[in-house]
């Protein structure tokens, strides 16, 4: 699943955002790299390493928790949702990234 919609999907958000040249208007790609399923941790894992080294784009690898709450920051802005999130794997406890939450 993950396989077939990964590519239709990042089609789709660069023309939502207006990303016409992506090697020209990107600065650097994010990926989540675990903890996660291998499967879909792999597939988002080689399509960011693809598109780094045709784009030639700086590449770097995020905690998957911490990527679902980073994902949302930008939706926070007057929205009274917090996120929170542990990770029994590092025994952390992470709050909002937005500071009105914190």
């Amino acid at each position: 699943m993950h396989q077939e919609a990964i590519l239709p999907l990042l089609g789709q958000a660069l023309g939502e955002a207006g990303i016409n040249e992506p090697a020209a208007d990107i600065d650097l790609i994010a990926v989540t790299a675990g903890p996660g399923l291998i499967g879909s941790l792999l597939v988002g894992v080689m399509t960011a390493k693809a598109l780094s080294q045709g784009w030639k784009i700086p590449l770097i690898g995020v905690n998957h928790l911490e990527g679902h709450i980073f994902a949302n920051a930008g939706c926070c802005k007057g929205s009274q949702t917090a996120f929170h999130f542990s990770d029994s794997f590092r025994r952390t406890f992470r709050d909002s990234p937005c500071e009105r939450f914190r």
